[in-house]
């Protein structure tokens, strides 16, 4: 926002989600900022998702192309504003992502409380007053790993030759020969993280 309109602003569910936004007051964490020496000025102003900030700047006008006074809204983060185009915003809504991490999320009207030692997490949804409770795992990440592991390198026919080894075998549910794919690169995430486990 600040590049196309001067304005410094991130939305709540963005500032929510970097461990530095005190929910319950509405500000930067005091602890952050004087361990880091930032200040709320540098962190910018947290306002709603979908806020009007400003306005295209005419030298952003001139680098971008867009038209000068053009609105400059927020945005969101990734998962929440997913979950917000799929109708997944109270009590109910459970919704599962997966790219480079795999979430399952649901989502309440205030904000959950974690027991100690779980290895969930919560952010703020940006649908107001609505908060998000979670748990994450490797997915992408594990089939890039898995890739290295075969030596499939840069190939781009990796896969397809993967697919057909598979069928190959011609697994079934039936079949007590069933080739799994279940890797714990970082140890188990959930209900609790245990790094020693592989």
């Amino acid at each position: 926002t600040y590049r196309l309109s001067g304005a410094f602003a991130r939305d709540i569910s963005t500032a929510g989600s970097m461990s530095m936004y005190d929910r319950r007051s509405g500000r930067w964490w005091d602890f952050f900022l004087r361990e880091s020496g930032l200040s709320e000025a540098q962190l910018g102003q947290v306002l709603p998702s979908g806020a009007r900030v400003g306005a295209v700047t005419p030298e952003a006008s001139r680098l971008c192309r867009i038209p000068e006074g053009t609105p400059v809204s927020l945005g969101g983060h990734d998962y929440p504003c997913t979950a917000f185009a799929l109708g997944c915003v109270g009590p109910g809504s459970v919704f599962n992502v997966m790219g480079t991490f795999e979430m399952v999320v649901s989502f309440a009207e205030s904000q959950p409380q974690i027991p100690e030692g779980w290895t969930l997490f919560s952010d703020c949804h940006c649908m107001p007053g609505r908060y998000s409770l979670g748990s994450e795992m490797l997915s992408g990440a594990q089939l890039e790993w898995y890739r290295q592991m075969l030596g499939g390198g840069g190939d781009p026919g990796f896969w397809a030759r993967m697919d057909q080894a598979m069928r190959a075998l011609r697994p079934s549910f039936e079949d007590d020969r069933r080739e799994l794919f279940i890797p714990r690169l970082y140890g188990d995430f959930f209900p609790k993280m245990q790094a020693g486990t592989h």
